[in-house]
């Protein structure tokens, strides 16, 4: 049975959307590789996609780090917060979201509107988190109206981590702070957005 014409274009606005994601993680990645001076592969595997988007890796300098790539489009200062995918929602429970399921080693958290890049470690970034919800301290956000976000991001809903930013550099103090000038990523960067 063919499936009924909104079902189609939600379908194919997630293909457009996974389309754009690649293309900002290629670019990023490949920018990153020539800025450490190291070699770039992707995580092409299906079942093991979940898990981290890249790996930078160099044999001669002795290091290989897995990266989970994310793009943000809402904060303008480094005054304000990491929005972290901590829990997906479905209709009668909630399953363990990005944050907590990734395997990678480093966070690739891309700020858009002040073009800078965080490279933070992950496991520092997990503790932290994870330490802040159980005493009651984690600030969230989780969509009131869940079918309207289905509507409109053709995902499932999600509460995030909110992170202040200023605090991440302080319990990750050894977190990269890169300018999108210093690792040249070219404007077309900006038209990627999802």
């Amino acid at each position: 049975m063919a499936a009924a014409p909104s079902e189609r274009v939600n379908d194919q606005a997630f293909k457009n959307s996974t389309a754009l994601t690649a293309q900002r993680e290629g670019i990023m990645g490949a920018a990153l590789a020539r800025h450490f001076g190291c070699s770039l592969i992707f995580n092409e595997d299906p079942k093991r996609r979940q898990l981290y988007d890249y790996a930078l890796f160099s044999p001669e300098r002795g290091f290989a780090l897995t990266c989970e790539h994310q793009d943000e489009y809402f904060t303008t200062t480094m005054a304000g917060q990491l929005c972290l995918e901590l829990y997906t929602l479905a209709k009668n429970h909630k399953k363990k979201g990005k944050l907590l399921y990734t395997t990678a080693n480093r966070l690739i958290y891309v700020i858009n509107n002040i073009k800078k890049v965080l490279i933070i470690d992950l496991s520092i970034l997990k503790k932290m988190v994870v330490d802040l919800e159980a005493a009651g301290q984690l600030e969230t956000y989780t969509p009131e109206d869940h079918d309207a976000w289905k509507e409109k991001h053709d995902t499932l809903p999600t509460t995030c981590a909110l992170v202040p930013i200023e605090e991440v550099l302080i319990q990750a103090p050894q977190t990269s702070v890169i300018t999108f000038e210093e690792l040249n990523i070219p404007t077309s960067y900006e038209k990627l957005r999802p």
